[in-house]
């Protein structure tokens, strides 16, 4: 299973890349916006009106006037906020097109709540312009790969447990590198399923209360085929998203 997936769009497999993927980037272009980028490669960012969305990034070759695709990221366009302290970017992955951070979710009071690994997918987003120490807010998406984690059976199941029905566990930000994994776990505020135009599939999405702060779950229909009534507790593991840092 895939982030992709979680967002309605049918990218399973390293094969897909032959197939799948070619065919849903055609369809996007039309309907796509150009993101600048370094000299030497293209950017381009689509927005679904499911809320889920695209970012790809191509690699260019002038003097054969070729492309080729060096990075695709999801995207989901949710209406949580989380106030945080940005840390600092991490080298935590073999692309020019990817980013990876840390930061402190604040409570609040302004007091710290945790930290937490975040992979970067925003069209707007520019390295160069990163300052550690920065106070903003975040849009988080976790992007759900496993319901009920609790029941897994593992290094993380102790730790899993003990987090309750709400709260939020940052399980990559120990690892080397650290991963933009987390579960989460909150009561659904609102809930829906919705159908990803381009990507021909439906998914959950809801938004939760974790106490600290709400997150956007983002879920395929093969993990939770219904929205979820509000008021109903989840705990989902997966890898989170972020976009929309500002001051």
């Amino acid at each position: 299973m895939t982030p992709f997936e979680s967002v309605g769009f049918p990218f399973r497999s390293d094969s897909d890349y032959d197939d799948a993927v070619p065919a849903v980037l055609d369809r996007m272009m039309a309907d796509a916006e150009r993101v600048p980028c370094p000299a030497g490669a293209e950017g381009w960012s689509y927005r679904d009106p499911s809320g889920a969305g695209l970012l790809a990034f191509f690699s260019k070759d002038a003097d054969a006037g070729t492309r080729s695709l060096s990075c695709l990221k999801p995207v989901f366009y949710g209406g949580s906020r989380q106030p945080v302290s940005t840390g600092p970017l991490v080298e935590a992955e073999d692309c020019s097109f990817c980013d990876v951070a840390r930061v402190d979710v604040l409570k609040k009071s302004g007091d710290v709540a945790y930290g937490a690994v975040v992979r970067i997918s925003d069209p707007y987003f520019r390295r160069f312009s990163w300052k550690a120490g920065t106070l903003g807010l975040m849009q988080g998406t976790l992007f759900g790969l496993e319901m009920d984690p609790w029941k897994r059976e593992g290094t993380d199941s102790g730790r899993i447990r003990s987090l309750g029905e709400v709260g939020f566990l940052p399980t990559g930000a120990d690892q080397d590198p650290p991963l933009p994994e987390a579960v989460v776990a909150g009561r659904v505020l609102h809930s829906e399923r919705r159908r990803n135009a381009l990507g021909g599939a439906e998914f959950v999405w809801a938004r939760v209360d974790t106490d600290d702060t709400e997150y956007d779950l983002v879920l395929p229909t093969s993990l939770c085929p219904d929205a979820p009534a509000p008021g109903t507790i989840l705990q989902v593991a997966g890898r989170l998203y972020a976009r929309r840092f500002r001051q």
